[in-house]
């Protein structure tokens, strides 16, 4: 055991000087984050950006995919108009369902928000560039008293 110790001392010439050390860490790691988060989603940048609702009622991204990633029984009691819906823990067995080429808009939705983000992980492994979340999901949607099918 006393070998182990012996051999883990610093020599004083070489000692880290811990602030500067603990800065410079700091620094690379937050390089690193700024550097791999991004938001841009369109125009085949990496990426998913946020459409409010009065967007997608408005002014749609032209020919975009509404998906619905709700179970099919929270779909039938209602959804945004035009929606398909692919439960999100059947999506990345179902893309071939949606017939869309990989730049095409979609605009992604649950309930709240959390199954839309997994969804879009999912369709940004498989190669969709051009993402949308539904600003408030399908419980915002509601609560703002729009059109549903």
């Amino acid at each position: 055991m006393r070998l182990f110790t012996a051999s883990l001392r610093i020599h004083p010439s070489r000692r880290v000087h811990r602030p500067a050390f603990v800065v410079f860490v700091l620094v690379g790691i937050l390089a690193a984050v700024g550097c791999t988060a991004s938001d841009e989603g369109a125009n085949g940048k990496p990426g998913v950006q946020e459409i409010s609702q009065q967007d997608l009622l408005s002014n749609p991204p032209q020919g975009a995919l509404i998906l619905d990633v709700r179970t099919p029984g929270e779909y039938s009691e209602g959804h945004v108009p035009n929606a398909i819906n692919i439960s999100h823990n059947e999506l990345a067995s179902r893309l071939s369902e949606l017939h869309s080429p990989n730049d095409r808009p979609i605009v992604v939705y649950c309930k709240v928000g959390s199954r839309a983000r997994m969804a879009a992980k999912v369709l940004e492994g498989a190669g969709y560039t051009d993402l949308y979340d539904l600003s408030g999901d399908m419980d915002g949607w509601k609560a703002a008293g729009l059109p549903m099918k």
